[in-house]
């Protein structure tokens, strides 16, 4: 599933779709930020999801940390 379709089954406006997208790609920057070293990026899911219990967006923050 993607974001637009996830959105979409939420029934979600265009506006509230952009916010969303947008909170996501804030969200991954403020976990990447402090956890960059030597040029590379380790990610301990168990760790980075501990304080965040929504399952449904786990999905899309992982594929936003990829990038």
């Amino acid at each position: 599933m993607n974001i637009a379709k996830y959105c979409h089954d939420k029934k979600m406006s265009k506006e509230e779709y952009n916010n969303f997208k947008e909170n996501i790609k804030t969200l991954a920057l403020a976990i990447k930020t402090p956890l960059q070293y030597r040029n590379g990026i380790y990610y301990s899911t168990g760790e980075l999801f501990t304080y965040n219990t929504n399952e449904d967006i786990k999905h899309f923050l992982i594929q936003e940390l990829k990038l």
